[in-house]
């Protein structure tokens, strides 16, 4: 009786556990999003070529607008009106959307101990970086919808993802 309880529950919940076989592959996209941080709002295209290989153009704010940063996973390259100079990761602060958001795309693409739960057609995906505890949410064919740090004040609605075969 308790046992059948217990299964009326978990079915009311609407919460089912995900398979790890069917994690979300990030191992390769370009999404534009929104992003807010630390009470800033900035839009940007993100363009994941490989695991520590990324690409952001910011499009805004218009203080920013046109910015770019390439990470290959050792140095960051910005290049703004003419401009170009590297840098390394550690010389960003410490709470860097960049770092967190880079970091929780390496976890999810290479950590088989994240939780997996499916909720109303969206995969919610939770883990923990040095950054904090984030959440991931796709929808139900692995495109990427949002993600968030709590610890970063960190939120990143996602208005356009694509995989390089879509």
């Amino acid at each position: 009786m308790i046992l059948t309880a217990f299964v009326i529950l978990l079915l009311l919940s609407g919460c089912t556990k995900v398979k790890n076989s069917q994690k979300p592959d990030f191992n390769a996209f370009e999404m534009t999003a929104d992003i807010k941080y630390n009470g800033m709002d900035i839009e940007a295209k993100i363009a994941r070529k490989a695991l520590n290989l990324y690409t952001v153009e910011l499009l805004s704010p218009k203080e920013l607008k046109g910015m770019t940063i390439d990470y290959d996973g050792e140095e960051l390259k910005f290049k703004y009106l003419g401009i170009t100079f590297n840098t390394y990761p550690a010389a960003l602060p410490d709470q860097s959307f960049l770092k967190g958001m880079f970091s929780v795309f390496n976890e999810v693409s290479v950590n088989d101990k994240l939780s997996f739960k499916s909720k109303s057609g969206q995969i919610i995906i939770g883990g923990a970086t040095d950054y904090g505890d984030f959440e991931v949410i796709t929808d139900e064919n692995g495109n990427l919808k949002s993600i968030s740090i709590k610890d970063l004040d960190f939120t990143t609605i996602i208005k356009e993802y694509k995989k390089p075969t879509d």
